[in-house]
């Protein structure tokens, strides 16, 4: 049979990639999301962070040179996301070190991760490779952010006394983040 080629058009997005900026109470956590090592899981940070679902959410449980978890709905430690979708986990070598943020899961199932996440206030090596590295805060006003929240007070239950409010989680194209211009001298 002698046929014409039909002509197809393919239309392909190009997203950049973006940093996230958590705003909270205590100052903002910028984090360089791990794109390459956890494409699944930053997706469904992504997509949780447009639907602004984090937003208004609490830091429910800090645990002093250890890690502050948040993105909780119910604010207890239990929630999920709306859809009560969970992603796979994406495991890698990296060591977590302080301002490593990653997806908090079931305890003993890696592949449960949902919404919480959580970042490594110290370097925690009983943790390499259980959890789901997202991204890494490691500029200095994320430094003295985490170092604030590592302070927080809490109950017996790691909850913070005075609640640390996930104002926003902002996406930002890290080639056009303002950048502050040094004071002139004297």
């Amino acid at each position: 049979m002698g046929g014409q080629a039909g002509s197809a058009t393919v239309e392909f997005r190009v997203e950049s990639r973006k940093e996230a900026i958590i705003v909270t109470d205590l100052g903002n956590i910028t984090v360089d999301l791990a794109y390459d090592t956890a494409p699944n899981n930053v997706a469904n940070f992504l997509d949780l962070a447009r639907s602004s679902f984090y937003n208004g959410r609490t830091f429910h449980r800090v645990i002093a040179n250890f890690i502050a978890q948040g993105g909780c709905p119910l604010g207890t430690g239990h929630g999920m996301r709306p859809d009560g979708r969970t992603i796979a986990a994406e495991l890698s070598a990296q060591p977590i070190e302080i301002g490593t943020v990653l997806m908090a899961h079931r305890d003993g199932d890696p592949n449960s991760a949902s919404c919480q996440f959580f970042v490594a206030l110290a370097r925690l090596p009983a943790l390499d490779g259980k959890y789901t590295i997202i991204g890494r805060a490691t500029d200095e006003i994320s430094l003295r952010t985490l170092a604030k929240l590592s302070q927080t007070v809490t109950d017996r239950q790691d909850k913070p006394k005075r609640s640390v409010i996930i104002r926003s989680v902002s996406l930002v194209d890290p080639e056009r983040r303002p950048v502050r211009a040094a004071a002139p001298a004297p």
